[in-house]
C-alpha cells in the first residue's frame, strides 16, 4: 500500500513495479507484479498475466491512497482507494510477489533469463507511505490505518518506507527526509538497505 501524487492526465505510468504483470516478463510474470495507470490513465494492477482495473479518476493531481490485497483463504483480492473497495477480482489467478527488489516509480523488467533490463513508464509526481505487508489487510483494517504513519513494530509489516524521519538537532526534533526503512526488525542483521534512487526510480532492495 503507499500514497501517492499523479500528474493529471498520464498515462502508462508505473507507481510500484518489480516487473511487467501482465505476463510479458520472462517466467510469464508468475511473481512479478505492476500497480500504476494502463494506457488509458485507469489505475490497474497486474501480476500472473491477470490485470485489475479500478474506477475512477485518478491520476488528476491530487494524493490517493491505494492498497491490494489478497485472501488466498477466500479466493478474492481486492483493491482500496481512498480507504474503500474500489474493485476485487479472482485471488486464484495470480501467482505470488517474489524479488530481490521493487522499483517506485518505474517498471523494470526482463522479457528472458539475461541480466538485459528494460526500463520504461516512468511515473510522474509524488509517492509517499510506501508499505509491504506479509498477511491480508481488510477493507475495515485499511480505512482505520491509511491516514496513520506506522512505528514500524505493527504485526506483519514486512518494510515501511513514510520517507521521513525525526532527527534530534540540539534538543529540538525536527523532520527530516529519509530512504531508510522504518521497520522495526527484531534481528537487526534483518534490517532492510536504504532505498536506492536514480533519477527518478527509487528501487527498494531485499525486501
Amino acid at each position: 500500500e503507499l500514497w501517492f501524487k499523479a500528474e493529471e492526465g498520464q498515462t502508462n505510468a508505473a507507481i510500484v513495479s518489480n516487473g511487467r504483470g501482465d505476463g510479458g516478463d520472462f517466467n510469464h510474470s508468475f511473481n512479478e507484479f505492476c500497480l500504476g495507470f494502463d494506457e488509458e490513465g485507469r489505475l490497474a494492477f497486474s501480476n500472473n498475466g491477470t490485470t485489475a482495473t479500478c474506477t475512477g479518476t485518478f491520476n488528476d493531481n491530487n494524493w490517493h491512497h491505494a492498497a491490494v490485497a489478497v485472501n488466498r483463504t477466500s479466493g478474492r483480492a481486492q483493491i482500496y482507494v481512498d480507504g474503500k473497495l474500489n474493485t476485487y477480482f479472482d485471488a486464484n489467478d495470480l501467482g505470488g510477489i517474489s524479488s530481490a527488489y521493487f522499483n517506485l516509480g518505474a517498471r523494470v523488467w526482463s522479457s528472458d533469463t539475461t541480466s538485459v533490463k528494460t526500463t520504461d513508464n516512468y511515473f510522474k509526481g509524488e509517492i509517499d507511505e510506501f508499505r509491504m505487508w506479509k498477511l491480508y489487510r481488510s477493507e475495515s483494517i485499511v480505512s482505520e490505518t491509511f491516514t496513520q504513519q506506522l512505528d514500524g513494530t505493527e504485526q506483519g509489516l514486512m518494510a515501511y518506507y513514510p520517507f521521513e524521519t525525526y532527527v534530534n538537532n540540539d534538543g529540538i526534533k525536527e523532520l527530516t527526509f529519509s530512504a531508510c526503512d522504518a521497520k522495526v526488525q527484531k534481528d537487526a542483521s534483518m534490517a532492510v538497505k536504504p532505498i536506492e534512487i536514480t533519477d527518478s526510480l527509487a528501487t527498494v532492495t531485499k525486501v
